[in-house]
């Protein structure tokens, strides 16, 4: 687990604001069945989590690895599965939010989409076949010169309203 990226205008150099992270936590069950524990790792360099379970006498063993860094060990104890979580999400300092309701659909993307006709020969034969499509993503060709906010008018010349034909 090693969250890599590039650097973030968002990031104040803490390493807290980086838009990029990995967030391993681990619910685990009790002695009890109703009484649970986490333990949440957060350190910035690469890092290993292993667990060995131990087939003989139900044991299991964690061991953390890690090239070096900040290491900060979280422990939240004692409660249900639900209570747990809510307190690591305490520490996150988010809650989740639902994800807006087209992203729950099928979805279908392609690098290999270079000219806006083969796009809508890809969004009709879903249609011919009676297959749902709910989002389509397009990749780099779309691009003029691989630059961002540019839209190559030579392969796609007719973006915006094939994408209000989509609408």
């Amino acid at each position: 687990m090693w969250a890599h990226g590039q650097p973030s205008p968002y990031d104040d150099g803490t390493g807290r604001k980086g838009v990029y992270g990995v967030h391993p936590f681990m619910l685990i069950q009790g002695k009890r069945k109703d009484d649970f524990f986490g333990l949440y790792f957060r350190n910035a360099n690469a890092q290993t989590l292993i667990i060995n379970h131990n087939k003989i006498d139900g044991t299991s063993k964690l061991s953390y690895i890690t090239i070096g860094g900040q290491i900060e060990i979280y422990f939240f104890i004692h409660g249900s599965p639900k209570d747990i979580i809510s307190k690591y999400q305490d520490v996150m300092g988010a809650k989740p939010r639902l994800p807006p309701f087209w992203s729950l659909g099928w979805m279908q993307s392609s690098y290999k989409w270079s000219t806006q006709k083969q796009v809508e020969d890809v969004v009709q034969a879903y249609k011919d076949n009676n297959m749902p499509l709910d989002t389509i993503f397009l990749d780099i060709p779309y691009m003029d010169g691989y630059l961002d906010f540019t839209v190559n008018k030579t392969a796609f010349p007719t973006l915006p309203q094939f994408i209000d034909k989509l609408h």
